[in-house]
């Protein structure tokens, strides 16, 4: 019966909602879960889920509790993007950490034609992405970046609006230090998304300065490779920008099936290539993220595929940026030895924990706090960057009721993103299973602090 009734609002509710709606995004009211279930106390949460070096302070369902997606933290206000079929930022009061408090929701620009399940946020400025709703498909969207004034954490005010033709905008990294902002986003000309570089010194006006593709994006251009779409078997390869993160004059980008990519960015208006190094084949690619170790010739990257065996982290030495090596990985047995598939259900390497300026980041370096589908929080050690070990993990419960898109139960919840608030020791860590979602928890770092990582350049 809950099938059926889920399967009423995606079909009926749902498109309605859609044909009434227009850019005013008040208009648009997420719809109740359709699978109401018992709700664990913080007890009976911590005997569901397993974890090592962290203890569990607090919890908050969501405005959908299985849409859970990025987290972007100002003072003691929490900002969570969702997935649909919520949309927009729930705005979580988190002073008193063991219980949080749900204090606002702001809705995209089009909700609910389009979701905005990123955000990032720099003093008084917080973005949101505009990207096309792919669980509605609508004919018509309004793409882009959404650019609030948050001077009222409570109460954002749009304040302009970035246009983004085609899909819209995927991700973001938000440069605190330079006001630009990064996205990766759809461009007429071009196959699939580029990066864009936008200059936000005037939040009221934002300028794209520059834009950075592969070579073969560009329509004209000559392309190696035999493109594909998502989950494509090889020969064919997806290639995009999916997670860049600029460092001092460069600029480490993930570009899926084209690997680990530097970049020259000294002269952002015109950006250049330096470094290259993917790893498709053997391996499928599908680079989620590339993250640059602070002082250190190191770049950490994760890979999201879902097949056997699934993505993983590895470790690149790159004192030379234009041949960057792999020296290790960090797997995990379940990744690696391929249980029985169950649909819906995956167990690959997802999103590593960022700053809002890498000269900032105030955890310990040799520390990588990321999230692992199906798999929680994973926390890995590299003071030995040869020998990557795991500190600590959070394995997300299942809820009572819960399922996947598919109808089966997970063995746990769905880690999706988490963010650090190191001063405090807390994590923060969203669920994204499709029905029935744990939504945000609250967790406590209890582990070791910071270790020299044994690497001389």
């Amino acid at each position: 019966m809950n099938r059926i009734i889920c399967h009423f609002l995606q079909i009926c509710i749902f498109p309605l909602i859609f044909s009434l709606s227009t850019y005013a995004s008040e208009e648009y009211v997420v719809p109740p879960e359709p699978m109401p279930r018992p709700l664990m106390n913080l007890e009976e949460i911590k005997k569901n889920s397993r974890m090592k070096n962290f203890e569990l302070v607090g919890h908050i369902s969501l405005t959908w509790p299985g849409g859970g997606s990025q987290i972007a933290i100002s003072d003691d206000i929490l900002y969570v993007a969702q997935m649909p079929p919520s949309v927009g930022i729930d705005i979580i009061d988190i002073s008193n950490p063991a219980d949080p408090q749900l204090v606002g929701h702001v809705n995209p620009p089009d909700a609910p034609r389009v979701h905005s399940h990123k955000v990032r946020v720099c003093g008084n400025i917080m973005v949101i992405n505009n990207e096309r709703n792919r669980f509605l498909q609508p004919d018509e969207w309004k793409g882009g970046v959404g650019i609030y004034d948050i001077s009222d954490k409570t109460h954002p005010k749009l304040i302009s609006f970035l246009d983004v033709p085609g899909s819209g905008v995927h991700r973001m990294f938000f440069d605190c230090s330079k006001q630009r902002l990064f996205i990766n986003a759809s461009n007429p000309g071009f196959l699939d998304w580029i990066e864009w570089v936008v200059d936000l010194k005037d939040p009221n006006k934002p300028v794209v300065i520059s834009k950075l593709w592969y070579p073969g994006q560009k329509d004209g251009e000559k392309r190696d490779w035999i493109p594909g779409h998502f989950q494509d078997p090889l020969p064919k390869k997806e290639i995009h920008p999916h997670n860049c993160i600029p460092y001092k004059d460069r600029l480490y980008a993930a570009w899926w099936d084209a690997g680990l990519t530097i970049w020259d960015i000294s002269d952002i208006q015109n950006p250049r290539m330096i470094g290259n190094r993917s790893i498709c084949p053997p391996t499928q690619g599908a680079m989620h993220g590339a993250y640059p170790i602070l002082g250190y010739p190191l770049v950490v990257t994760a890979d999201e595929w879902f097949e056997c065996p699934s993505g993983y982290v590895r470790i690149w030495d790159i004192r030379d940026v234009t041949n960057p090596l792999q020296i290790s990985t960090f797997q995990l047995p379940i990744s690696k030895n391929c249980p029985e598939p169950i649909p819906g259900v995956v167990h690959t390497a997802h999103g590593i924990a960022e700053p809002k300026v890498m000269e900032w980041q105030d955890w310990p370096l040799n520390l990588i706090f990321m999230t692992w589908s199906n798999q929680g929080i994973r926390v890995i050690d590299i003071s030995d960057p040869y020998i990557p070990v795991e500190a600590g993990y959070f394995e997300l419960p299942a809820w009572p009721g819960s399922e996947t898109t598919y109808g089966n139960t997970p063995p746990s919840g769905a880690a999706s993103d988490l963010a650090v608030d190191w001063p405090k020791k807390l994590v923060y860590v969203t669920d994204r299973t499709d029905r029935g979602g744990g939504g945000l928890y609250i967790l406590r770092w209890t582990g070791d602090g910071e270790k020299i990582i044994n690497f001389i350049d």
